[in-house]
């Protein structure tokens, strides 16, 4: 009799043993591809930029006039969307100013990127500095001339950029080819995401059948 019961208690902890492996085993697996299928939707749908604008970008102490997130998207629809995470009138944007620091190549330091993470909780895929030459140029060629950017003060004022969007989404978005990056790259833009990148986005969304395009702001 008390044979056959160590027998049962054996079978039943080499029982328990399975069952608890097979669990582990499965957490394990399921964890690992939420993560893989996560990175993918990141690097295929989306890529979120934190976005630097300056005066000029080729002096010594380029000063800073606004930051914005802007997020290019390619899911179920595909387009574009605008945050602004600065005000010039607001009382925290010189402390801003000052976390603001470029490196001799005229990138943000990475302390400027760290104060960004912590202070909105995020990160970005990449990040992008221009200065105002170089944004009226690109909402010049993104809108076709449409917009009279030397009517506004500020190029980067909200109103603007609803005004860009406007236009993107009742026209075709010009051919990346037509892009005269030598106008602006590096003098007056500098980015480290990869030109390919840009590329490919920007000619999945050329190719969308609706292209949204939205600025959020309180």
């Amino acid at each position: 009799m008390q044979k056959i019961l160590r027998i049962l208690i054996i079978i039943f902890l080499f029982m328990m043993c399975l069952l608890i492996g097979a669990k582990l085993a499965n957490v394990s697996l399921s964890g690992d591809e939420n993560i893989v299928i996560n990175n993918d939707m990141q690097e295929q749908n989306q890529i979120r930029f934190l976005v630097f604008i300056v005066d000029e970008l080729n002096e010594k102490n380029p000063e800073l006039k606004s930051v914005w997130s802007v997020i290019i998207y390619d899911q179920d629809s595909s387009g574009f969307m605008f945050l602004p995470l600065t005000d010039v009138n607001a009382g925290g944007f010189k402390d801003i100013k000052r976390s603001f620091i470029l490196t001799t190549e005229k990138d943000p330091h990475e302390k400027t990127i760290k104060f960004f993470n912590t202070k909105f909780k995020t990160k970005w895929d990449a990040h992008i500095v221009l200065d105002r030459y170089a944004v009226e140029y690109l909402l010049n060629w993104i809108t076709r001339d449409s917009l009279d950017v030397n009517s506004m003060v500020e190029v980067s004022q909200p109103v603007l950029i609803q005004n860009m969007c406007t236009s993107i989404i009742s026209r075709e978005l010009n051919p990346i080819e037509t892009l005269e990056w030598t106008l602006i790259n590096p003098d007056h833009f500098k980015t480290n995401l990869q030109f390919d990148r840009i590329v490919e986005r920007w000619q999945n969304l050329r190719i969308s059948n609706t292209i949204l395009c939205e600025i959020i702001s309180e």
